[in-house]
């Protein structure tokens, strides 16, 4: 019973392998584990006292970022897996003896040796911990994860720690579960109080280093999660609204319920962050109906405490389109293009609670397959760099939000529509906002067939520069046999060229060709077991011009995208890639 009152587990629907076969059968599959799995542990012989438990991540050792001891514990209640379980365990007691600070008794973040970066709070993963407590009774852990409690809630207000963003958050988040656990009101006392705190110092004037970000002169983008590196950025959030849900259930406080419903369609405005990532990536729909595709590149990894923060809002405030959206997204991001399911994506599961009786998961999978195809581009677009936008005409919000502000890194260069630049990092929400007009130049002299070309550029000095994604709309692909070939025109001092074709047919295959186009050029099959593909290089018959067909087939219908990737090699100091005539035809005979 204190464990159910406690509310550190977040509410899953439990495994139903008949009524939810393929969202069993993706959320299971190989690698949904990814390190922490006991194969990958021996393989690498990880059994010390600072690797057992832990693997290797940003920054050097992962130190579990983000929170992948407490996903372990919700795939192993929700399969009833002791295998799972066992993995959990020995994450959250890695993390209790190494990667927590046993003097500050605040955690460290991710480093080389696990310790050299200090600690931070951006990084307070208790949540682990706090579990392993509850659910095995372990003193040692329950030891520790008071005296972390502790030391979280002695921190003053305007501690730097806990200042903005994913940190302010994390810290409303980890309040909540404090109490949640430890029956504290001291806990809740603190919550009102930091609460109180962030909203007083959102009221206050800008300073100079929050402008860096402002895109409209709505102050902080109306968010109490701004920050003035990357702005507005939507997993930041869902850590601190899930808090305030948490302490709202807890409390029944108007003013925390006040705040939560004025936070949550902050960072749901689909002016303010995502229409320039779907209209880039999913450009067949208008925005507003394609909303769902914001699951491919927001809600996988640490964003999917969205699907609970979305489910959750609904169960308080009585409106179904919050959880509505929930269900189609996790749908969504299951369907649309992704291999497999990482540990976090355990959190989809929420939005699979307290269906209706006549739920058919058919439906739901047909429906999410027509919204992807019909999103997705009737052909390859912009594949000559023929299109262009100025780059503050992507980034700045114009309808509705205030009026447009243009940061200086905003700036009026061309953009290539329906192109992306860095696969990972989104097109809003992310500190590469500033440097995205860094990575290429328009070239009217050197080009393919007809000018322009796009070149791709690289520089060893700057740690942004050194190698380069270049990622395409998606487009649909009819059964048949298909050929894609691009120009292009490399400098000297590439590491490798590599271009993929990615494939996905919607429901359990997503794989990729892959052509290594340096030096000995070759065609790789990556899980799509595709017949009668090839790779056909030739020089374009213009200086330094080389000419890249692949030839396939398909079986059935599949969305597909391209991702360009090079890096520039060590001993080189510049580098750059000519890039031109990208074509996808279907073959007719």
């Amino acid at each position: 019973e204190d464990f159910a009152k406690s509310g550190i587990m977040i509410a899953l629907a439990p495994q139903n392998l008949e009524k939810f076969p393929l969202f069993e059968q993706i959320m299971n599959s190989d690698g949904a584990l990814e390190r922490c799995h006991w194969d990958s542990i021996a393989e690498k012989f990880q059994y010390g006292l600072f690797d057992y438990g832990d693997h290797f991540g940003d920054g050097g050792w992962a130190n579990l970022e983000s929170y992948e001891d407490y996903s372990l514990f919700h795939r192993a209640l929700r399969t009833e897996s002791a295998e799972i379980f066992s993995a959990a365990t020995a994450a959250a007691r890695h993390y209790r003896d190494v990667d927590i600070n046993q003097n500050r008794f605040l955690p460290s973040t991710h480093s080389a040796n696990h310790v050299i970066g200090g600690v931070g709070f951006g990084h307070a993963w208790v949540q682990g911990i706090l579990s392993d407590y509850l659910l095995t009774g372990n003193l040692r852990t329950r030891e520790v994860a008071w005296k972390v409690a502790e030391a979280i809630k002695n921190m003053p207000p305007n501690h730097s720690s806990i200042a903005s963003g994913r940190n302010f958050g994390f810290y409303l988040l980890t309040l909540a579960n404090c109490y949640g656990v430890f029956n504290d009101p001291a806990f809740v006392q603190r919550f009102r109080e930091q609460l109180q705190y962030q909203i007083e110092k959102h009221s206050a004037p800008l300073a100079e280093s929050e402008m860096r970000m402002q895109r409209t002169d709505l102050p902080r983008q109306g968010s109490l999660f701004y920050t003035s590196y990357s702005g507005l950025v939507p997993f930041h959030c869902w850590y601190g609204l899930l808090g305030m849900e948490l302490m709202y259930e807890f409390t029944r406080e108007p003013f925390i319920l006040e705040v939560l419903k004025d936070q949550l369609p902050n960072i749901m405005n689909l002016e303010m962050t995502y229409r320039p990532q779907i209209e880039t990536n999913w450009p067949g729909l208008p925005a507003e109906k394609a909303l769902p595709t914001m699951a491919t590149d927001y809600l996988y990894g640490r964003g999917a405490l969205f699907y609970p923060v979305m489910v959750k809002y609904t169960q308080i405030t009585g409106e179904p389109r919050w959880k509505d959206l929930a269900l189609d997204a996790a749908y969504t991001g299951l369907l649309g293009g992704r291999r497999k399911c990482g540990l976090q994506d355990i959190f989809m599961a929420s939005a699979l609670l307290d269906l209706p009786d006549d739920f058919l998961e058919t439906d739901q999978v047909n429906k999410i397959q027509n919204l992807l195809w019909q999103a997705a581009s009737p052909a390859l677009l912009n594949g000559d760099f023929s299109t262009w936008l100025p780059y503050r005409d992507l980034v700045i919000p114009k309808n509705g939000l205030g009026k447009p502000i243009y940061p200086n890194w905003a700036v009026e260069k061309p953009y290539p529509r329906n192109w992306h630049f860095v696969e990972g990092k989104q097109i809003i929400s992310s500190m590469f906002m500033r440097f995205r007009p860094e990575y290429y130049e328009i070239d009217h002299e050197d080009y393919g067939l007809q000018a322009p070309a796009l070149r791709l550029v690289m520089e060893q000095k700057k740690w942004n520069l050194k190698s380069q994604d270049l990622i395409s709309a998606k487009t649909r692909l009819e059964p048949g046999e298909w050929l894609f070939q691009f120009r292009y025109k490399p400098s000297e001092g590439l590491s490798y060229i590599r271009m993929r074709i990615v494939l996905s047919d919607m429901e359990f295959i997503q794989g990729n060709l892959e052509a290594q186009l340096l030096e000995q050029p070759s065609l790789t099959d990556n899980r799509l077991n595709l017949k009668n593909s090839r790779l056909e290089c030739e020089d374009a018959n213009k200086d330094g011009w080389k000419l890249a067909k692949i030839y396939f087939s398909l079986p059935k219908r599949h969305i597909g995208w391209l991702k360009f990737n090079t890096a520039i090699a060590p001993k080189f100091e510049k580098a750059s890639i000519l890039l031109d005539d990208f074509q996808l035809e279907k073959i007719t005979r």
